[in-house]
């Protein structure tokens, strides 16, 4: 079953949502990181790794200026989904109307607790306030496996 907005609303335990839709909350981002061009990227089991830093992009102006390329953003809420419940974050219908992010579904389990990320793929530049909603998460109810997440991102919090 698809949960409403107002449902996946209490699963944010710090931060405000952008906007509590009928079927889903809007959240916004605390940290926009650039992944470097010509990056290696190394994933092996509690191993992951970059050749080069990430490069954190502030705001000028209270704008966000993105040149194409690759980026991870982390979101400006922690959640904390309960067992039987799995989130998905997809990007806002603007910025699909707009064809200015490419964006993969992240899937937060049951369980799972953190500032989540979202990688995207910019084609072109954008010029995005630092106030706004980049995502929405939708929730659906799952069947009970008996455990919850505890993996590697669990607690996922902002850079220090």
């Amino acid at each position: 079953m698809h949960l409403s907005g107002e449902t996946i609303s209490k699963f944010i335990i710090q931060g405000k949502t952008k906007k509590v839709g009928p079927n889903g909350v809007d959240v916004g981002v605390s940290e926009v990181w650039r992944v470097q061009e010509g990056s290696e990227i190394l994933v092996h089991g509690k191993k992951r790794e970059l050749s080069k830093p990430k490069q954190l992009i502030k705001p000028l102006n209270d704008f966000y200026e993105l040149e194409p390329g690759f980026y991870e953003l982390r979101s400006d809420v922690k959640i904390s989904i309960p067992e039987g419940v799995v989130l998905y974050v997809k990007p806002r219908s603007t910025f699909n109307r707009l064809g200015c992010v490419k964006v993969e579904s992240a899937v937060c389990d049951s369980g799972y607790t953190g500032f989540f990320t979202q990688s995207v793929l910019l084609p072109f530049k954008l010029r995005v306030h630092r106030d706004e909603a980049w995502f929405q998460l939708a929730g659906f109810e799952c069947e009970k496996s008996g455990h919850s997440y505890n993996g590697f991102y669990q607690g996922e919090r902002p850079e220090q």
